[in-house]
């Protein structure tokens, strides 16, 4: 038996970025399942946005742990962006992707009970199964658009990054830490 001192740091939103992915992926080998996979990648996307933004708001802002639980997450952005100076444009990609990015995340986490009526032409035989009655959220879920998420995301943050100056090296870390073995026992007991 052994006893270990461990610490380090934990990079929330790099750890998001793998499982956002890593649900892509999963979407992308399995039909079945493929919604829930693409949803959660879109999601983790935004939880990763926003994490990311808590990560470099304690870095680069000083009064931010005092400031952030006032924020939402675009006036995060606004701050760290003006704090950095980096010119955010909205019109473009990959920032044009911001609003869709957490237009479903806060559908999903603020989620309600939906009415939902609609018609629609269905070319499958009359004996088939009943295609599912999706809010439109889910219905705009598809691999391409969630490939562009993933990718607008991912840009978001590596600009982000290269704007607060910070080496590139770093940017997809986990983390790290430094472990100590402070005690053991011998071999054999």
């Amino acid at each position: 038996m052994r006893t270990i001192e461990r610490e380090g740091q934990f990079h929330t939103y790099a750890y998001l970025y793998i499982t956002a992915w890593n649900s892509f992926d999963a979407a992308q080998v399995s039909e079945l399942g493929r919604n829930h996979h693409l949803l959660s990648a879109n999601i983790f996307s935004a939880f990763t946005l926003e994490a990311y933004l808590n990560h470099l708001g304690k870095l680069k802002c000083d009064a931010w742990d005092i400031l952030e639980p006032t924020l939402r997450t675009e006036q995060k952005l606004q701050l760290i962006a003006m704090t950095i100076g980096a010119a955010v444009d909205r019109g473009k990609r990959p920032f044009q992707s911001w609003t869709e990015i957490f237009r479903l995340r806060n559908f999903f986490a603020h989620g309600k009970t939906q009415e939902i009526q609609d018609v629609i032409q269905d070319p499958l035989p009359l004996d088939a199964y009943f295609p599912s009655l999706d809010p439109k959220e889910i219905t705009r879920i598809s691999i391409d658009a969630t490939k562009k998420i993933l990718e607008d995301m991912q840009c978001i943050i590596e600009f982000l990054h290269r704007s607060a100056g910070l080496p590139e090296h770093s940017v997809w870390s986990v983390g790290s830490s430094v472990s100590t073995i402070i005690e053991s026992e011998p071999k054999g007991k």
